[in-house]
């Protein structure tokens, strides 16, 4: 029993120890605090159950921006949040992309300063994306998968 109660103590001691160094160590970042540089202050977008919600086709530009989600045919997409960058030189937009069930989520990035287009994937398909402009996202499949649709 001694040797229990021992292992409980350290057990306890140990958790407790590692609870309050992970409280100390990872701090949110307080969004729209005063403190912070307007211009590079990231904000948190709001999808409601009052979403204006529209079918979306592939390979086509859409601006995606407040209380909207895009439904394309495999996925759903919302605007996550958005950055200004400093000096004018444009806005990192974060998307949401949801499985039809609501089950798998993943974040894609659109950075005006790299107009490449970039690669995500989900359920086992395959998609691209880039962005035009400020605001704008194109996704669009590979060839060979949209002739197999």
């Amino acid at each position: 029993y001694r040797m229990n109660d021992h292992l409980k103590n350290a057990t306890t001691l140990f958790l407790g120890f590692i609870s309050s160094h992970l409280l100390v160590n990872c701090s949110l970042i307080p969004f729209g605090k005063k403190d912070l540089d307007e211009n590079t202050a990231v904000k948190i977008n709001t999808i409601d159950q009052s979403a204006l919600t529209y079918r979306a086709k592939y390979g086509r530009d859409y601006e995606i921006d407040g209380n909207v989600i895009a439904k394309y045919p495999h996925f759903d997409l919302c605007l996550f949040s958005h950055k200004s960058l400093p000096s004018n030189a444009g806005i990192i937009y974060i998307y949401e992309v949801s499985s039809k069930d609501g089950y798998f989520k993943t974040h894609i990035t659109c950075d005006p300063r790299d107009p490449e287009k970039k690669y995500f994937h989900l359920e086992g398909l395959h998609f691209y994306y880039h962005s035009n402009s400020n605001g704008s996202i194109n996704i669009y499949m590979p060839n060979q998968l949209m002739a197999q649709l």
